[in-house]
C-alpha cells in the first residue's frame, strides 16, 4: 500500500510539472548565399547573430517555447508553418523573414494569451558585415 501511494505521488508530481511547464523545441534551417551580396533579416522575435565559418550558407537555429501547452500542440504549430522563415531573392539581395502567422497572437479557450517565446540564432558567414540594423553585405 505504501509503495502504491508513493507511486501515485511521483506520477502526480510528474504530470503537474509536465502540464504546467513550458514546452520547447529547436531546429535548424540552411539558406544558400552563393549568389547573394546582401542579406536582410526581417525576423519577428529575439534575433541573435553569430559569425560562422561557412562561405555561402546561413544557418538559422529556431528556438520556440510556449508555456502551459503539451508537446503535440507545439509540434502542430511547427507543422502548420507558424515559425517558418521565408526566403526572398531579388537580384543579389536575399531576405529572410518570418511568416505572417507568427505576427498573430494566440489565445486559449478562456481568452488568455499563450506565452510564446521565439528566438532565432542566425549564423552568418564571416565574409558578411553589418551595414545597418538587420542588413549584412558581403565584404570583398
Amino acid at each position: 500500500m505504501r509503495s502504491l501511494s508513493l507511486l501515485l505521488l511521483i506520477s502526480s508530481i510528474f504530470c503537474a510539472t509536465t502540464l504546467s511547464g513550458q514546452t520547447e523545441r529547436f531546429y535548424h534551417t540552411y539558406y544558400d548565399l552563393t549568389e547573394a551580396d546582401q542579406l536582410t533579416l526581417d525576423l519577428r522575435g529575439e534575433v541573435v547573430v553569430e559569425p560562422w565559418s561557412s562561405l555561402d550558407q546561413v544557418m538559422v537555429e529556431t528556438r520556440v517555447s510556449v508555456e502551459r501547452v503539451q508537446y503535440n500542440f507545439l509540434e502542430n504549430l511547427i507543422a502548420q508553418g507558424r515559425y517558418d522563415i521565408v526566403e526572398t531573392t531579388e537580384g543579389f539581395d536575399t531576405t529572410l523573414s518570418t511568416t505572417p502567422q507568427l505576427r498573430r497572437k494566440m489565445m486559449n479557450r478562456n481568452r488568455e494569451l499563450y506565452v510564446e517565446r521565439v528566438q532565432f540564432v542566425v549564423y552568418i558567414p564571416e565574409g558578411f558585415e553589418e551595414v545597418s540594423p538587420g542588413v549584412y553585405q558581403r565584404s570583398f
